[in-house]
């Protein structure tokens, strides 16, 4: 639905509650011509009329003031969420690997390559937008450094990674906790 918006020396103006205001003058001015029983006065009292008017304005200007902010505050929500999206996706491809015990060398390289840029990315974000407690991307980061030398620091075998059983269960155990506590970070977001 494209936005009736207009601009007025350099401020916008949004006229999308011209619809019901129309709607109810359009009412009552039909009430009020059907219905000879109801009595009006033909004066018009400047107070009562200015008090409406100014009731009115003050309605329309916290409704768009807050429509603004609750869309400002959702797009900052999306811009961290976006990158904890792809990080998700990273883990679980990676999460795959472990299970099929299929670690490529480049593969897995660069996985965490672009595990650790979307951390900081989430970082950079988060700095600007104030949207995560950045005790949580810090806990991302510690995961990520326990899980890392997990898999890396094993021995290349024809282009592969070969990890030992216990070093495979380690690692899948942290994909798990990496994965809750991006799950449990998007909750927070969702939640404020």
């Amino acid at each position: 639905m494209k936005k009736l918006n207009r601009t007025w020396m350099g401020k916008k103006i949004n006229f999308y509650w011209i619809i019901p205001v129309g709607l109810i003058s359009g009412i009552s001015g039909f009430l009020s011509s059907s219905f000879k029983y109801f009595d009006f006065n033909k004066e018009i009292n400047l107070v009562n009329l200015f008090s409406i008017v100014v009731t009115t304005s003050f309605g329309v200007y916290i409704a768009s003031t807050l429509r603004e902010n609750i869309e400002a505050k959702k797009f900052e929500k999306e811009l961290v969420h976006e990158p904890i999206r792809t990080l998700r996706y990273e883990l679980k491809s990676l999460e795959n690997n472990l299970y099929s015990n299929s670690l490529m060398f480049s593969e897995i390289v660069n996985s965490f390559k672009s595990i650790s840029s979307l951390i900081t990315e989430i970082e950079d974000f988060n700095n600007v937008c104030l949207v995560v407690n950045s005790e949580d991307i810090k806990k991302f980061r510690m995961t990520f450094n326990q899980l890392k030398p997990l898999v890396t620091d094993n021995p290349v075998y024809k282009m592969k990674f070969k990890l030992e059983t216990h070093d495979m269960n380690s690692s899948k155990k942290i994909v798990k906790v990496f994965q809750s506590l991006l799950i449990n970070t998007m909750v927070k977001i969702n939640r404020n």
